[in-house]
């Protein structure tokens, strides 16, 4: 599946349905429900391939890729863009997929299921095929791949505590016959991993997952490392990690000790008596620890064909929640200097109190706008280089005179440094919501953001 990027920012007056098939074979499909009372057809989309010869087995639209393809698509056609028998096509997964798409006459809207659409209202589909490259024959990892792979083993082994290792039956053996490819060892290593988390790093897991969802989406690097698994033969490979992932994660749950450890979960997260039930919490600990096992398993998969920018995508989360709490997963996180220079130099006259009073100001509750793209941009952050350390960092300003990092002064000068590298994302009103809280305090704060990622 493949998340799309961010529409213009015009507002539709009209909505997208999306309808999940209920057998689980794909048959996912959405349409606009609206567009009639504008004069013009609504539109339709199968999440799966219409056209070609490649029916996307393993590859389909989201609900949310097929609510921005018609959106998009609608406006195109209210602006007189589009027309019957236009074609296009446009690229997923980083270049690696293309699709080409048609629009077609108006069809039946019984055979294409668009019954919420208005009584006599025309619908046109959106027909499309899939390109990309054949599955290759599988490749064992080169000599640089073999050397990266065993250093980054035996790192992950040094983290496990006592016997881990032992218990879980790791071997370092890099070799295409295993049965998650030549990358095994690193698949089982972070099973392993959470295997041996205790209900501290599992909160802490399960909120890297809630901040990843909330940029964008969790399983997203997903569809990179399926793309890339094509090439190296690697495909059935992928295919196992989600029904692995969720697998492990059900056996953890089943354990008899797992009520107390989700008590002490649901205590470290921070939910108020009464705010969640026993059964909401294990349904939404499920949903995140599951996705987030998948997307790391996915990654190992084909940790070797991805690039640095792909890795972070697909380690961030999960290192941020071994990591801990406050510090980014790694220094290949941090934005670029230039970026965490000029946001030193706007907060370097400020005072402790200053200081404290952007964090707290960052945690406003009635922000309600400055909430939703701030835990947009920490998202963002948290898969690319992007963030902002304590350590060498926020923590050498003269008004930081504590010694502990305040996480809240972090999470918010992260948010500034993401939004700064994530510039072409956000609107100049955006811009304004993000930084109008501080400007008593940062009246040069908007120049942080403007300047880039540069």
């Amino acid at each position: 599946m493949r998340t799309l990027g961010k529409t213009g920012q015009r507002h539709p007056d009209w909505q997208v349905t999306a309808v999940f098939d209920p057998d689980g074979e794909g048959h996912d499909f959405a349409y606009t429900v609206g567009l009639d009372e504008r004069g013009l057809p609504e539109l339709h989309i199968w999440a799966r391939p219409s056209l070609g010869d490649d029916p996307g087995a393993d590859w389909k639209f989201s609900p949310q890729d097929c609510a921005r393809i018609l959106n998009e698509l609608a406006w195109r056609l209210i602006d007189g863009q589009l027309d019957v028998g236009d074609t296009w096509e446009d690229t997923f997964d980083e270049g690696l997929v293309t699709g080409r798409f048609r629009l077609d006459p108006p069809g039946d809207r019984d055979e294409l299921e668009a019954l919420g659409i208005a009584p006599g209202a025309l619908v046109q589909p959106v027909r499309w095929s899939l390109h990309r490259r054949p599955v290759g024959r599988p490749r064992p990892l080169d000599e640089a791949a073999l050397e990266r792979a065993t250093q980054e083993y035996a790192e992950l082994l040094a983290g496990l505590p006592g016997s881990a290792a032992e218990t879980n039956g790791l071997a370092a053996e890099f070799v295409p016959g295993g049965d998650l490819g030549p990358l095994t060892p690193m698949v089982h290593g972070r099973i392993a991993q959470l295997r041996s988390a205790d209900s501290i790093v599992l909160s802490n897991l399960s909120c890297a997952a809630v901040t990843m969802h909330l940029g964008g989406g969790i399983t997203w690097p997903v569809a990179a490392a399926s793309a890339l698994a094509r090439d190296a033969g690697r495909v059935e490979e992928i295919a196992k990690t989600q029904r692995l992932a969720a697998d492990v994660v059900e056996a953890m749950m089943a354990h008899d000790d797992w009520p107390q450890v989700q008590l002490e979960i649901t205590a470290a997260i921070g939910f108020e008596p009464g705010e969640a039930t026993d059964e909401e919490v294990r349904r939404g600990l499920r949903g995140n620890l599951t996705e987030l096992l998948w997307t790391i398993l996915a990654t190992e998969v084909v940790a070797d064909r991805l690039s640095d920018e792909q890795l972070l995508h697909g380690r961030g989360a999960w290192l941020t929640g071994f990591a801990p709490v406050g510090d980014l997963p790694g220094p290949q996180w941090r934005a670029p200097r230039p970026v965490l220079e000029r946001l030193y130099a706007v907060l370097r006259p400020l005072g402790p109190g200053s200081l404290l009073e952007l964090a707290e100001r960052h945690c406003d509750d009635d922000l309600t706008r400055y909430t939703e793209l701030a835990n947009a941009a920490e998202g963002w952050a948290l898969v690319a280089a992007a963030g902002c350390p304590w350590r060498g960092g926020l923590d050498q300003l003269p008004g930081a005179i504590w010694p502990g990092p305040i996480h809240e002064l972090r999470e918010w000068a992260t948010v500034m440094t993401s939004a700064a590298c994530h510039r072409e994302r956000l609107s100049p009103d955006d811009v304004a919501t993000l930084t109008t809280p501080f400007l008593d305090l940062v009246p040069d704060l908007p120049s942080v953001i403007s300047a880039g990622g540069r």
